[in-house]
C-alpha cells in the first residue's frame, strides 16, 4: 500500500509541476510532502529558496517580486509561499492568475495551508493551480489506515512490531500521526533495528509515560506547576517539536471551553456525551473548578501566538512561550483574567 507522501515521491522524481498547493489538518503528512519536494527540487538543480508568510500585514506585491524572475540573471528557485494568515486579497489572486497563466520554468510555486476557507476552496486561482499543478490534501489517518501505517512506520525503520503493540502505540497517541511517528522514532534510538516482543513495547510505553506531552497536559491542567516546567524541561531536551505539545494542550483547552459553555459543573453524562472517560475526566474536572472561562479563552489565543512563532510567522522563543502558559494556567486560581494576566502571557493580537 503506497501512503499519500510516497506516492508523491514517486510522481516528484518523474516530473516536478511548476506549482504544487498542499493542504490539510494533518501536519505530520504535510510537513513531509512540503519537505520532500524542497528536496527533490534542489537535488534537480532549484538550488534558491524564496519563503513568505502571509501574516496580517503581510504585502501581497511581495510575492509579485518573488515571482518576477529574470532567467538570465538568477538560479532557479522554489517560492515557498504558506497561507499562515490572511488568504490571497484581490491584489493577491490577481497576481496569482496572472502567473499561473504563464508560470516561469525556472520556479517552482509552493503553496500550503492548513484549513483552507470556503472562499479559497472556490477561487478561480485554485482552479488554475489544478490545471497547471497540484492540489493535494492530507486527511489524519485512523482505524485500520492509522494501523498499517504505523506498521509502515516502524519497518522502515527495521523494527518489527507485533499486532497488539501497534494497537497500544494507536491508543496512546490518540490517532495524532506527528505523535506517532516521534514514538517510532524513540522505539529505533532505544532499540535500534530489531523485533520487539509485546511485554518489550508495554514496559516501553510504561517507562515514556513519566515524561511524555499527555502527562505534561495533565499536570498542567491539574495545578502541579512543578512537574508540568520539569516535563516541558525534558521534552525540551528530548527533541519533542513545540507543535504537538501545542496541539495536545490545545485540544483539551478548547474542549474544556465548549464544556464550560453549558455549565460550571458538569455531571458524568456531559462527559460521557464528550467521549471524555477515567482519569482523563478527573484532570478536566480539575482544571474546571480552578480555570476560569475567560482564562481559558485567553489561553487558547495564546496557544495560536505559541503555533506561529513555531511557525515563522511571528517573532519568539516557542518553548518560553510554553512555559509562561504552563505557569499561568498551572498556577490560576479561580479567575477572571486580568490586564496584567495579559501582559504576563505577552499575548499579541493581530
Amino acid at each position: 500500500m503506497l501512503f499519500p507522501v510516497e506516492q508523491l515521491k514517486l510522481n516528484f522524481e518523474k516530473k516536478l509541476l511548476p506549482v504544487y498547493f498542499f493542504h490539510g489538518e494533518e501536519p505530520q503528512q504535510l510537513t513531509e510532502a512540503l519537505d520532500l519536494i524542497r528536496t527533490i527540487a534542489s537535488s534537480k538543480g532549484f538550488s534558491e529558496r524564496i519563503t513568505l508568510f502571509t501574516e496580517s500585514r503581510f504585502d501581497w506585491t511581495e510575492l509579485n517580486s518573488a515571482l518576477d524572475i529574470s532567467p538570465l540573471f538568477s538560479s532557479k528557485t522554489v517560492v515557498d509561499l504558506r497561507l499562515t494568515g490572511n488568504q490571497p486579497n484581490n491584489t493577491g489572486s490577481a497576481i496569482l492568475k496572472n502567473y499561473l497563466s504563464k508560470p516561469n520554468p525556472d520556479i517552482i510555486l509552493l503553496l500550503s495551508a492548513e484549513k483552507l476557507s470556503k472562499t479559497v476552496a472556490k477561487a478561480s486561482w485554485l482552479k488554475q493551480i489544478k490545471s497547471v499543478g497540484l492540489v493535494q490534501q492530507f486527511k489524519p489517518f485512523s482505524g485500520k489506515q492509522l494501523l498499517e501505517w504505523l506498521t509502515h512506520r516502524a519497518h522502515q525503520k527495521g523494527l518489527c512490531i507485533e499486532r497488539d503493540s501497534i494497537n497500544l502505540l494507536a491508543a496512546r497517541v490518540e490517532g495524532n500521526q506527528l505523535a506517532a511517528a516521534q514514538e517510532i522514532d524513540k522505539l529505533y534510538l532505544d532499540y535500534g533495528q530489531k523485533k520487539l516482543t509485546s511485554a518489550e513495547i508495554e514496559q516501553w510505553v510504561a517507562d515514556q509515560s513519566r515524561y511524555d506531552v499527555f502527562a505534561w497536559v495533565e499536570s498542567t491542567l491539574e495545578g502541579r506547576l512543578s512537574r508540568s516546567q520539569r516535563i516541558l524541561t525534558r521534552m525540551k531536551l528530548e527533541g519533542i517539536a513545540p507543535v504537538l505539545v501545542i496541539w495536545a494542550i490545545t485540544r483539551e483547552l478548547r474542549l474544556l471551553i465548549k464544556l464550560s459553555e453549558k455549565t460550571t459543573n458538569p455531571g458524568p453524562s456531559v462527559f460521557q456525551k464528550a467521549g471524555v472517560w477515567g482519569k482523563r475526566k478527573q484532570v478536566l474536572q480539575s482544571a474546571m473548578a480552578r480555570l476560569d472561562h475567560s482564562l481559558l479563552l485567553e489561553s487558547l489565543k495564546y496557544c495560536s501566538y505559541i503555533d506561529r512563532v513555531v511557525k515563522g510567522s511571528e517573532y519568539g522563543n516557542a518553548w518560553q512561550c510554553l512555559s509562561e502558559l504552563c505557569s499561568v494556567i498551572a498556577n490560576a486560581p479561580k479567575q477572571v483574567v486580568t490586564i496584567e494576566l495579559r501582559d504576563q502571557l505577552s499575548l499579541k493580537f493581530t
